[in-house]
C-alpha cells in the first residue's frame, strides 16, 4: 500500500517485477523529474552499506530514458523486533 498511492500532489509506484532487477524500489514522477526511492533497512544495528548493485543503477540513470531527469533518494531505515 505504501509504494502504490494515488489522488496526492505525488503519486507514488512501483514497477511491475521482483525488486532485484532494478535500483530502486518505487519511485515518483513529479515536474518531469523522475525520483527513484531505494528503502534499506538495518536490522539491531547490523550495517547495511550497501547501496544497489553497480550495474542496476547505471542502467536506471544513465540508459533508462536518458533524456528525463532523475533523483535518487535512499531512506535508511534502522529497526529492532524487540522494540517494535
Amino acid at each position: 500500500m505504501y509504494t502504490h498511492s494515488g489522488g496526492e500532489e505525488y503519486i507514488v509506484d512501483r514497477f511491475t517485477g521482483a525488486t532485484s532487477s532494478e535500483s530502486f524500489d518505487c519511485y515518483s514522477v513529479k515536474d518531469g523529474t523522475k525520483f527513484m526511492v531505494n528503502v534499506k533497512a538495518e536490522k539491531n544495528c547490523q550495517a547495511n552499506n550497501a547501496l544497489a548493485a553497480i550495474g542496476q543503477l547505471h542502467k536506471n540513470y544513465c540508459q533508462d530514458q536518458p533524456e528525463q531527469e532523475k533523483s535518487f533518494i535512499l531512506f535508511k531505515v534502522q529497526y529492532s523486533i524487540q522494540d517494535a
